[in-house]
């Protein structure tokens, strides 16, 4: 009973606080048992209150799930995408609390984030196995074990934690306390050296780094206001560096190219350097989204093949024969984390000044934004030769 009480008390204060007049209010979270593995929270006990409240206090949505099957899945039955279930307080459960004076406006009077530290049950270095042609799509995210005392594996597990303990000693609101673990990817490919992949992955459902750009941007780091900065480009940036693409394809925006919407070249760039050959056909993730964000069909909109030509006009990242650069999103991958952690370290034990983790952009108190700007542009010619824009 007090599980469940602890799983009631924490559901209202989440529901209450989310904004419903952002997406509608709605709370996503995956209701598969095995992803409450390591919560503060187990299954049962969430779902024992879960359920009574769905219709009276909580509006719910199932998980949905959609799977493909045909030449681009070498035959097998892939799954291309889900969505997780979502649910949302009712107007009667907000007025409810509003008539005994709890409302979003004065949420932090009755309800606080708890940040104090808890050991986490997650390793901070993950390996997993890599996608081939006819695997179903759980392979991709199926982790691989790893000898934890090879010394290269020694080195980064290391490195890790000592980043995970200067995180754990500050307080970030509110999406405190901070674990962040390393996940390489293509684990059991020949020749691998731990230099794939490696980006860094903030642990938890509902962290930092899945919330939308303008909920980041309330984020407080021991007390400060904070800004993200961005490496613009990141990955286009890198192949100039290792002498794949014309420095003149970083001129102005990259991703602008006339009679195209930015967005389409960006997601056309993104698909294409994590692929090994050039698409036949858009993705049925990328149209959905697109469908959904935008109102565009990019089958009948941007035919895949005129718009990728126009693309390739200005930003040569095929080969001659549409073949693929000799280096690989997962090499891409390793050496933009390698420049954000190196940062981070330099930031967090020559500073002081605690950072988060976007991928290619980091989250920094407002007044360290010119110093990280700076050490991020240092980190990543050192890496590559190339000084990156950051924004």
């Amino acid at each position: 009973m007090a599980k469940q009480q602890t799983a009631f008390n924490a559901l209202i204060a989440d529901l209450l606080e989310r904004d419903p007049q952002d997406n509608g209010g709605w709370l996503y979270r995956s209701l598969s048992a095995n992803r409450f593995s390591g919560e503060a929270i187990g299954y049962r006990p969430f779902m024992a209150v879960l359920r009574p409240m769905m219709g009276l206090m909580i509006d719910f949505v199932g998980g949905t799930r959609q799977y493909t099957q045909n030449d681009l899945t070498g035959g097998s039955r892939e799954r291309t995408w889900d969505r997780a279930a979502r649910f949302r307080a009712t107007d009667w459960l907000r007025d409810w609390f509003a008539a005994e004076g709890v409302s979003r406006d004065n949420w932090s009077e009755h309800f606080r984030r708890e940040l104090v530290a808890a050991s986490p049950r997650q390793a901070s270095v993950e390996l997993r196995y890599a996608n081939r042609a006819g695997q179903r799509s759980w392979k991709t995210v199926r982790n691989m074990p790893f000898d934890r005392k090879d010394p290269k594996a020694v080195a980064i597990i290391e490195r890790m934690d000592r980043l995970n303990a200067f995180l754990a000693a500050q307080t970030v609101e509110p999406f405190g306390p901070i674990f962040l673990r390393r996940i390489f990817s293509n684990g059991d490919q020949p020749g691998f050296d731990w230099d794939l992949g490696g980006r860094l992955y903030a642990l938890g459902h509902d962290n930092f780094q899945t919330a939308k750009r303008k909920d980041r941007a309330s984020i407080l780091i021991n007390g400060k206001a904070t800004k993200e900065i961005d490496l613009r480009a990141s990955h286009l940036t890198l192949l100039v560096g290792l002498g794949h693409v014309p420095i003149t394809a970083l001129e102005g925006d990259p991703y602008q190219v006339e009679g195209l919407p930015r967005e389409v070249v960006k997601q056309w760039v993104t698909m294409t350097m994590s692929h090994d050959k050039r698409h036949k056909r858009w993705p049925p993730l990328a149209k959905r989204e697109m469908m959904e964000k935008h109102g565009w069909d990019l089958t009948k909109d941007f035919p895949l093949i005129p718009t990728g030509d126009a693309i390739l006009a200005k930003l040569p990242i095929l080969g001659p024969k549409a073949e693929a650069l000799t280096v690989s999103w997962g090499q891409l991958q390793f050496i933009e984390s390698e420049i954000v952690l190196a940062t981070m370290e330099e930031l967090a034990f020559s500073h002081g000044i605690a950072s988060l983790p976007v991928h290619d952009s980091l989250i920094v108190p407002e007044g360290d934004v010119e110093l990280a700007s700076s050490l991020l542009k240092d980190a990543f010619k050192a890496s590559v030769g190339v000084k990156p824009v950051v924004t």
